[in-house]
């Protein structure tokens, strides 16, 4: 893909967001857009950098490290680095590897999870911003707190989880992030991100000191919903890229 097409993918997807958040009275100004880059070279990633983007997320720390590093190796001294953000699950016994590599790990799924990244945190005597992963299908197979079903001890129990996480001193905790199972069409995405701005909202009214504002949602096909719905960070990959390999490309 030349760096015309890119960018012109790019000026569609700002257009795209900034009509979707107009339409239901937001500002688009608001919104940040994180590349996914799962399958994508180093090379497109630069230029994607060249054309305003400033956020990346990669799903797996053995595909992000060595091209993170090829990255920042060959950005000029006057491009700023970019912020790379941790989007696939992680495993426990990656996460020491993962703070050497990501800025910001926008899957923490349990509180196991976020008591290893701050124990492994604060052996490198750094704070690692994150956001928790949550999900409302029940699905064996997806990761995040488990929220379906509109159980009531599900929610007291995350919302203690979170007041917990909030005290560890090596996490700075920003927000919730969601993924809506595949449908048919996008409109069938809006229930599950109603309910994450919904959680948010809690959140918020329950926990006041822990004043958590990001909510991470929405993808190629359906990121004009949730900017609906009220995301704050929706994550592309296939609108800005183009089509990627499937599966595991590391």
């Amino acid at each position: 893909m030349s760096t015309d097409q890119l960018r012109s993918n790019i000026d569609t997807i700002r257009k795209n967001m900034y009509e979707a958040a107009n339409s239901v009275g937001r500002d688009s100004t608001e919104i940040q857009l994180h590349a996914a880059t799962k399958g994508v070279d180093p090379i497109r990633i630069i230029d994607s950098i060249s054309c305003g983007l400033t956020d990346f997320g990669e799903n797996w720390v053995q595909e992000a490290t060595p091209k993170i590093e090829s990255v920042a190796n060959s950005l000029e001294n006057t491009i700023s680095r970019p912020t790379w953000h941790m989007i696939g699950h992680l495993q426990s016994n990656k996460v020491k590897e993962a703070l050497n590599v990501f800025d910001s790990i926008d899957t923490i799924d349990s509180l196991r999870l976020a008591k290893t990244v701050n124990r492994r945190a604060g052996e490198n005597n750094i704070i690692m911003p994150a956001l928790l992963e949550i999900d409302f299908t029940d699905d064996p197979k997806r990761n995040g707190f488990r929220l379906g079903g509109n159980s009531t001890e599900r929610h007291k129990q995350f919302i203690a989880d979170i007041d917990e996480i909030g005290t560890l001193n090596n996490i700075e905790l920003m927000g919730i992030m969601t993924v809506a199972p595949i449908g048919d069409t996008p409109e069938e995405a809006r229930p599950y991100f109603r309910q994450a701005a919904e959680i948010l909202h809690e959140i918020k009214m329950e926990l006041p000191e822990h004043p958590l504002d990001k909510l991470s949602m929405g993808m190629t096909l359906d990121y004009h919903i949730a900017i609906q719905e009220g995301a704050t960070i929706v994550r592309l990959g296939t609108a800005i890229f183009g089509s990627r390999p499937p599966g595991r490309t590391y």
